[in-house]
């Protein structure tokens, strides 16, 4: 039963690493969060991490399966390093919680946020300490209830900022099963922690296969919940979008407008103006219009914006009619030298 517990935890481990990393990285190539202005988040990073470290643990305990003599060295190495590897893996957890936007909300800045990473890592490093000394004097038990007492307040925390974060995302039946699953990993802890004669003395029948089916069924849940979290969060930056139409989902995948796009950013503003207008001359007026687009929803110019957004909608008509033979050439002509006389004014407030 031990060999497929650990073997189950491994998979979970390996396919949720595999999915957070493919929403994080689809995200992030989508580049959403250009229109959003904001700088990378690594919270789903440091989940990610966390779940690794998890799997790690669950690797050593699988290669080690035979090393149960406490007076071995082998068991003290084994003990010492799955008790630092659950500290680090608490550790991430509580760093991760810094990037929930609906979570620990005074923490979500960046000067607050590295001053809690230090102090975190401080507190793990003592803690570290106190279990090398424990281990030393063969205290294994001691290092193991510090281990579930960390591990249990880092869940309680856990618990509050998932539901939160779920509450303010609408999503209130996740919200309050993320409440039971986290409820159900500490219990599943506890019942890992426990050692076979503490096992005995409940009375409970095949008590150690319940807790083995307890803490897997808590950790796959909760890698479930992680992934429902990840996936909230786009849609939340996705829908919380100014303007969400096609043309702002279309855009930002275009290599040519990222590069003027990058331009401003560096504050090349004239050097950028000049290449807006080269592109006016070679009719690539909707190259320009989508990149003034992203430019003054950064700049948060809202007139200018629904200007560039009018002017995309009557090159897009005109372009339409003209394809179904509805107006003559002249008149398309006409039309389009007034998009690019409104375009050029546009350029220049840049």
């Amino acid at each position: 039963m031990e060999i497929v517990k650990y073997l189950t935890h491994i998979i979970i481990s390996i396919l949720s690493i595999f999915i957070l990393l493919n929403i994080w990285g689809s995200y992030y190539d989508q580049k959403i969060r250009r229109i959003n202005n904001e700088n990378r988040d690594y919270g789903v990073i440091l989940f990610v991490a966390a779940l690794f470290i998890w799997g790690l643990i669950a690797v050593i305990n699988l290669s080690t399966i035979n090393v149960k003599v406490k007076e071995s060295t082998e068991y003290a190495i084994k003990n010492l390093l799955n008790n630092f590897l659950s500290l680090i893996n608490n550790a991430l957890f509580l760093s991760a919680i810094t990037y929930f936007d609906h979570g620990v909300e005074w923490a979500n800045k960046s000067i607050r946020r590295r001053n809690i990473f230090i102090f975190i890592s401080i507190f793990t490093f003592l803690l570290f300490m106190v279990i090398v000394i424990l281990t030393y004097l063969n205290k294994f038990d001691a290092c193991q209830i510090i281990d579930l007492i960390y591990t249990s307040l880092v869940f309680i925390v856990l618990m509050g900022v998932l539901y939160n974060s779920f509450s303010k995302r609408k999503l209130h039946g996740v919200a309050f099963v993320s409440l039971f699953v986290m409820v159900l990993a500490i219990i599943g802890q506890v019942f890992t922690a426990l050692k076979i004669e503490d096992i005995t003395a409940l009375k409970i029948e095949n008590a150690k296969e319940i807790g083995n089916t307890i803490f897997l069924a808590s950790f796959a849940m909760m890698s479930s919940i992680f992934i429902n979290l990840t996936y909230s969060w786009i849609l939340e930056k996705a829908t919380s979008l100014p303007y969400s139409d096609e043309i702002l989902l279309e855009i930002v995948g275009k290599n040519q407008i990222l590069e003027l796009i990058n331009q401003y950013e560096n504050g090349k503003v004239e050097e950028l103006k000049n290449n807006l207008k080269i592109e006016i001359t070679k009719n690539n007026i909707e190259k320009v219009l989508q990149t003034l687009l992203i430019i003054f929803e950064k700049k948060g110019e809202k007139e200018d914006l629904n200007t560039v957004i009018l002017l995309h909608s009557r090159l897009n008509e005109i372009e339409m009619r003209s394809a179904k033979g509805v107006v003559g050439l002249e008149e398309v002509q006409l039309e389009i030298s007034k998009i690019k006389d409104a375009t050029l004014k546009l350029i220049d407030k840049i």
